[in-house]
């Protein structure tokens, strides 16, 4: 057998080296052409989504600018569940409402007396201390806050004091404006008649 020579060995040698590293360039191209592929891929759902929550963002923004009133998360109508919440709000409000006069605020259902608190404002009074509560009008505007009223409405003395004939307690009555209406709040002395005697709201009605 030919021994070969060395210019065929090193002829031989360098196919095999060219061999080897086209080998590696095609391996290297195909892992780089996968990872590229596989960036695409990513690049394009990223895309996908900002372009969807866009659009959902953009609807939403039309929407509110028809007037359609804002969406919660749920995508339901915010301002259409507030209405319904207003609504029963105000259905609960009437029937509570029922003892109330037509403004809605002021309370003539009726009045209770504490004779105990009464005994003892009248012998505060007695004593030097609540003066004003010997005036019905003074009376009338401090405790018909409870009621509703206001003491910046307007109180006036419809009835001069006198001695009830059934009752025989002092009497007197006070007409006060309050918004559209006037009402009549009737005053007595159920402790002590006279000019000495504590004034307290026994009644309350729409004129």
């Amino acid at each position: 057998m030919p021994k070969k020579t060395k210019k065929e060995e090193e002829k031989k040698e360098c196919c095999r080296w060219d061999e080897n590293h086209h080998r590696d360039r095609f391996a290297m191209g195909l892992i780089v052409g996968i990872a590229v592929g596989v960036f695409l891929i990513a690049v394009g759902l990223a895309l996908s989504s900002f372009v969807g929550t866009f659009s959902v963002i953009e609807t939403r923004v039309v929407v509110n600018s028809n007037g359609a009133g804002d969406l919660d998360d749920d995508g339901e109508d915010v301002d259409e569940e507030r209405d319904e919440d207003v609504n029963d709000d105000e259905d609960a409000n009437d029937e509570e409402g029922e003892d109330t006069d037509e403004t809605g605020d002021i309370d003539t259902s009726g009045v209770e007396i504490n004779m105990a608190d009464l005994e003892t404002i009248q012998t505060s009074v007695d004593n030097g201390s609540q003066p004003w509560r010997l005036d019905p009008i003074m009376v009338a505007s401090a405790d018909g806050v409870q009621y509703g009223f206001s003491i910046e409405d307007t109180y006036r003395l419809s009835m001069e004091p006198t001695i009830g004939e059934g009752s025989g307690t002092g009497e007197a009555e006070v007409e006060v404006d309050h918004g559209s209406k006037t009402y009549v709040i009737q005053l007595i002395q159920s402790v002590k008649t006279g000019d000495d005697g504590v004034w307290a709201i026994n009644s309350i009605r729409v004129k």
